[in-house]
């Protein structure tokens, strides 16, 4: 290989590197909201590199799977139309909050487990 051929190389790549990244992001905020499929992505958890939790709504149910590597294993199905519900709703919020403007977010208060007051607290 020629430096050349090498510096044809590096050029590809700082053109294709970046739309790659800009399709990527645009492909993945697409994900799951495909109107009439059977399926789609209620909502999704990263737990690491490479390992995530999803949950798919399929029919009247809710599976919930986890995904490492190469595998994908049901981890729950959910059929029980109340914890639907209550799954939905809050994968709707979570939704909402990720899409909420800087700046605007409501003050989120938590409970600290070890606190002896009623009053909850600032999480910080």
């Amino acid at each position: 290989m020629t430096w050349a051929d090498l510096l044809k190389v590096l050029g590809a790549l700082v053109v294709l590197l970046p739309a790659a990244y800009v399709t990527a992001r645009l492909a993945g905020s697409r994900v799951g909201t495909r109107p009439g499929r059977a399926m789609r992505i209620v909502d999704a958890l990263a737990l690491g590199p490479g390992r995530s939790v999803y949950v798919v709504e399929v029919g009247t149910r809710l599976l919930v799977i986890g995904v490492s590597g190469q595998q994908m294993q049901t981890l729950a199905c959910l059929d029980d139309p109340e914890e639907i519900a209550q799954v939905l709703r809050q994968a709707r919020g979570s939704r909402a909050a990720r899409t909420e403007a800087p700046g605007t977010r409501r003050e989120r208060r938590a409970v600290h487990p070890h606190s002896h007051d009623d009053e909850p607290r600032v999480a910080s």
